[in-house]
């Protein structure tokens, strides 16, 4: 009976696994539009890069974490995605920022790696196993809620 119970368990975890990935999946690619607006006024038109640079900081999180936390292929899986989607969009809004948010999409994107390594290296050098994993899924956690806080800073300066 236990064994069943089991199975049900790990059966109701891959589904919603699988489904959460192919959210997600749809979250990464919500930006699109954007780039293709971007891409064709040849111009960022006044958008921000802050949103996307501190995805791909949470994406790099969450893939760590995934790699040292066990049975999460999934999340590499997504992660990686993530990773890949918001570097393309950061290459295409340099490409077509002008020097001034340029300048400052090098400088949340600096920040927002350094960040990441300062991360793993405390992690992985100062931290054991047991405590690791808990320190870097809390950061990648605040990370996340940084990321769908940071369109905030939009409308903050919208309508002031």
């Amino acid at each position: 009976m236990a064994i069943l119970v089991d199975l049900h368990h790990h059966l109701w975890l891959s589904v919603f696994g699988i489904l959460g990935n192919i959210l997600s999946g749809f979250v990464f690619l919500g930006p699109v539009s954007t780039f293709i607006e971007i891409y064709i006024a040849r111009s960022t038109v006044g958008f921000d890069s802050l949103p996307y640079n501190l995805t791909l900081l949470s994406c790099n999180l969450w893939m760590y974490y995934g790699f040292i936390k066990e049975n999460a292929t999934l999340l590499i899986f997504i992660s990686s995605i993530g990773v890949a989607a918001e570097t393309t969009y950061i290459l295409i809004f340099l490409i077509f920022a002008t020097n001034q948010a340029r300048c400052q999409t090098l400088k949340e994107l600096f920040l927002c790696m350094g960040g990441f390594y300062l991360i793993f290296a405390v992690s992985w050098f100062l931290l054991p196993d047991e405590i690791r994993v808990s320190f870097v899924g809390w950061m990648s956690v605040a990370a996340s809620i940084a990321v769908f806080a940071s369109p905030i800073n939009i409308v903050v300066r919208t309508y002031n």
